[in-house]
């Protein structure tokens, strides 16, 4: 117990509220800008939306930027967020997923549809995009990853199913490792250990 006999209260007072400022300073710079801008082709005027899951196991959604292209289709928004999210970049009712990580920049060119009204709502393609990523590479290293896995998983689908994989498992878990060794993001080291598992 410290002895506090020699403060006032006044002393006690002005020290407590100098560390609630510093607490309070500290809890909101933890959040970071991000900027996104792109180009929808063709769509002028359309809503432009970044959501997240508010709830990653009810898959609850949650916008947390909007915006409307301007008549050259061009849209620009930031937003702030504490940590790397999965998200989605909509486009009017299209939407394409993305990682989300703070302090990036994010540039999108949205093509244009050009199968719309042709074919039914459920053989419908997700939003058609290219994405200029300044996120430390997470967004590359994801996507040759999920590459990576995925042709591991079709090539040897029979072997992981009648569970005479083990070793399998182990090898291609190393070669992963060794890959994408100097990629240092905690979401995507965490990202590795969640695929692994599955």
């Amino acid at each position: 117990i410290l002895n506090c006999s020699f403060l006032t209260w006044s002393d006690i007072l002005r020290r407590c509220a100098l560390f609630f400022l510093l607490f309070l300073n500290a809890a909101t710079s933890l959040a970071q800008p991000v900027s996104i801008t792109g180009r929808a082709q063709g769509q002028a005027g359309q809503l432009v939306r970044v959501i997240v899951y508010a709830d990653q196991f009810s898959r609850l959604e949650q916008t947390i930027a909007s915006t409307r292209t301007d008549a050259d289709g061009l849209f620009e928004m930031e937003v702030e967020i504490e940590k790397t999210n999965y998200a989605f970049l909509a486009v009017g009712l299209k939407k394409g997923e993305f990682y989300l990580r703070p302090g990036a920049h994010y540039e999108f060119i949205i093509l244009q549809d050009s199968t719309s009204g042709r074919q039914s709502i459920f053989d419908e393609l997700p939003l058609q995009f290219t994405l200029n990523a300044k996120d430390e590479g997470l967004n590359r290293a994801i996507g040759d990853y999920n590459i990576m896995y995925n042709r591991f998983i079709y090539m040897n689908a029979t072997r992981i199913y009648k569970g005479r994989s083990g070793q399998l498992i182990t090898d291609f878990e190393a070669k992963a490792k060794e890959q994408f060794r100097e990629t240092g993001d905690a979401y995507f080291i965490n990202y590795l250990k969640y695929s692994f598992a599955s």
